[in-house]
């Protein structure tokens, strides 16, 4: 569930950002009109999702995400104690890596 939530809070970041903009079809749900960087894509999703950027993205920031998780987990088991949050990330912050350049 954590590795779930992880992506697609990487979707809700991407939204946020304006990087991706997604418009669904009127008349058929399944269809999309996505705008990523500049250009359009056009899904259906009912098709596999493996070769969209933005996809591809939430996969690999993801994987990040849930590394930093760990540390913050593995930091508040050697306090013996749970750790606030943000002071966590001030003190070890996320810098995400591997964001790929699809424009």
């Amino acid at each position: 569930m954590i590795s779930t939530l992880a992506h697609e809070m990487v979707h809700v970041q991407q939204k946020v950002r304006n990087r991706l903009q997604v418009k669904y079809h009127p008349t058929d749900e399944h269809i999309s009109v996505n705008r990523w960087g500049g250009m359009t894509f056009y899904t259906d999703d009912r098709q596999p999702e493996t070769e969209m950027p933005w996809e591809i993205e939430a996969v690999e920031v993801c994987d990040e995400l849930l590394a930093k998780f760990v540390e913050f987990l593995e930091a508040c088991n050697k306090e013996d104690k749970i750790l606030d949050p943000l002071n966590f990330l001030k003190k070890n912050p996320f810098i995400v890596n591997s964001v790929p350049n699809f424009s």
